[in-house]
């Protein structure tokens, strides 16, 4: 004799089947509360935050490192095109960087004396 006997949706209508299909139930429950406790527990959201952070830098860093190289090739292109510009230029920047130096030490010798 059939002790399992279930409804027309599948569902066990005996009790030995419907015990069994709680405890599948419950088992199944367990696994996805775990499941839920583990992808909230902070420690989990900080590792998945830190990892998505590194994977930020890094693309990060590589498109620096790509638009720094860009940038320097075209750099040495125009002093290679333009090496009377590319002089004055660096004549230009290397006063102004001179200017910056003198007056940064004046300030320091007025605050010092």
């Amino acid at each position: 004799m059939n002790t399992d006997a279930t409804a027309t949706n599948g569902t066990p209508t005996s009790p030995d089947g419907l015990e069994r299909e709680i405890e599948r139930t419950r088992e199944d429950l367990v696994g996805t509360v775990d499941a839920i406790v583990e992808r909230v527990h902070p420690k989990e959201v900080a590792d998945r935050n830190a990892e998505q952070l590194k994977r930020d830098a890094q693309r990060a860093l590589e498109q620096a490192q790509e638009q720094a190289s860009d940038l320097q090739d075209r750099a040495s292109t125009f002093v290679e095109e333009n090496p009377d510009r590319a002089k004055n230029y660096a004549i230009g920047a290397g006063l102004v960087l001179a200017l910056l130096f003198l007056r940064r030490r004046r300030r320091r010798t007025r605050t010092d004396g």
